[in-house]
């Protein structure tokens, strides 16, 4: 595996060398050939500039002044005026590497060529001319085959034009002063230059080469080397990573037993405290009923009958039979609905403000009698929600008596409403007697109250917390503690999955 893994690095590093080499090598050739051409095309044009200064001396010194003189005007179409000025053209020139020279007016015209079939010609958008007019030197290299090449070579030559703006005809003053009249133009032979450009491009080409080899050798030592200290790290961090995971293996199968404990454990207590929830709820109204039942036996025995004068303390003793006999009864049926499956949930669009009035309506009496005070402040506007209708009043229901029970003489009780927008949450608070941490803890378990006993079953807010969760919400009960009253928090989704 480790060989795999230094093939593919070495492989890589291959690959992005080679081409980051020769990506560097091709723009180092390009700029610096760039610049050695641009030196030469500088040098040819200084050439060609010098030699058109030259001229142009030559030819006001020697055909100018003198046809001026002899016939007071110029006139190239004059044979004999035009062999003069060829003669003249073709003297200065003399054994330079001029192949030819052209005259141009301001208007593109040729007025006089060295071939003279080009005269007479006119070019046309050539930037280099339009350049010189414009009174800026300018110069370009061109490869045999351009129209105005006069080179009848069947070899392939290279040639160097120049454009010279030619300012007004005059005595020269060695200052560029004046209109500009016309632009001259010269075909250097640069054949040499263009050998000497690609010569260079190949030694810059070659030395940019072996510069990036000799890089490539010293990275690829520097690499391999570097290679051997990652394989050997990986090798050591694979086998302490191979021992984490048969550590951490170790730990959650450790974990899972103690988990499977715990539980068991859980199970257990929770059982424990099922059965003696059951036992101290049932233990009261059974401990009634045997109380009755014995003194019903007693009057049986002392009369043989019931007479008249115990009939009314039969009755009571019946009544507290039967009283008792369905508080036995509620209390079994609170621990099956506790215990047994939910039946499956409806989905009714309610209104929350409307179910939660309707709901405390049904403990107005009580509350009168009882000298507490239920106040209810839901939102103006309305809330709909989708639930079991029946579920959500057993939430308000149980929540409000449970509140009731926890409030004292002039105790108060506070409903409200808040729109989160995709969910409803309903407050309850109470300035009753509070709970502590320990209390808190423990307020959902089965059974668990705080009310005196024989009151209540503790199965009300195991029930709620239950009824919540099925509608995919939330419930929270606060409170600082003893005598600091208590809130509770239902949150409610708009719409629950289902």
């Amino acid at each position: 595996m480790s060989h795999n893994k230094e093939f593919k690095l070495l492989e890589y590093f291959f690959i992005s060398s080679f081409i980051t080499i020769a990506s560097v090598t091709l723009l180092l050739t390009i700029l610096f050939t760039h610049g050695v051409k641009r030196d030469f095309l500088k040098e040819g044009q200084d050439y060609a500039t010098l030699i058109i200064k030259n001229l142009y001396n030559q030819i006001y010194y020697r055909f100018i002044q003198p046809t001026m003189q002899q016939k007071g005007y110029i006139d190239l179409s004059e044979k004999k005026q035009l062999d003069d000025l060829d003669q003249v053209v073709k003297l200065a020139i003399s054994g330079l590497k001029i192949k030819n020279l052209y005259f141009f007016d301001l208007e593109g015209n040729i007025i006089y060529s060295t071939n003279r079939d080009h005269i007479g010609f006119k070019i046309k958008d050539n930037p280099n001319y339009l350049d010189a007019v414009q009174g800026k030197i300018s110069s370009i290299f061109k490869n045999r085959g351009d129209p105005l090449d006069i080179s009848q070579k069947p070899e392939k030559i290279t040639l160097l034009e120049t454009y010279v703006p030619i300012k007004s005809w005059g005595a020269p003053t060695g200052k560029e002063s004046g209109p500009i009249i016309g632009v001259m133009e010269t075909y250097q032979d640069a054949t040499a230059l263009a050998k000497e450009i690609r010569a260079a491009r190949i030694r810059i080409f070659s030395i940019s080469s072996l510069g990036m080899t000799l890089l490539f050798l010293i990275l690829f030592v520097i690499v391999k080397k570097a290679d051997r200290v990652i394989q050997g790290k990986t090798r050591e961090l694979t086998a302490t990573n191979k021992e984490l995971q048969d550590l951490t293996q170790e730990l959650e199968e450790k974990v899972s037993k103690r988990t499977e404990q715990l539980i068991a454990q859980a199970k257990l207590a929770s059982l424990g405290t099922l059965a003696a929830g059951i036992a101290h709820e049932l233990n009261s109204p059974l401990g009634s009923i045997a109380a009755c039942t014995e003194g019903l036996l007693n009057i049986l025995a002392e009369n043989g009958q019931v007479s008249s004068e115990s009939d009314g303390e039969v009755r009571e003793y019946l009544n507290i039979i039967n009283g008792e006999a369905f508080r036995c009864k509620a209390i079994i049926n609170s621990l099956l609905n506790f215990a047994r499956q939910a039946p499956p949930m409806s989905q009714e669009e309610t209104e929350i403000n409307e179910l939660l009035r309707s709901t405390i309506r049904l403990f107005k009496y009580r509350a009168f009698d009882e000298d507490k005070e239920i106040i209810l402040e839901p939102l103006s506007q309305e809330i709909y929600i989708k639930g079991d209708i029946h579920l959500l009043k057993q939430i308000i229901f149980n929540l409000t008596e449970n509140a009731l029970d926890a409030v004292g003489l002039h105790g108060r009780i506070k409903w409200s409403t808040i729109d989160l927008g995709h969910a409803v949450r309903l407050l309850c608070e109470d300035n009753g007697y509070g709970l502590n941490k320990e209390e808190l803890d423990k307020v959902w378990d089965p059974f668990f109250t705080t009310k005196p006993a024989g009151k209540g079953t503790g199965l009300g807010l195991s029930l709620s917390y239950s009824a919540v969760k099925r509608h995919q919400g939330d419930i929270e009960i606060q409170s600082e503690g003893r005598d600091k009253g208590a809130r509770v928090i239902i949150t409610l989704p708009k719409n629950p999955q289902e």
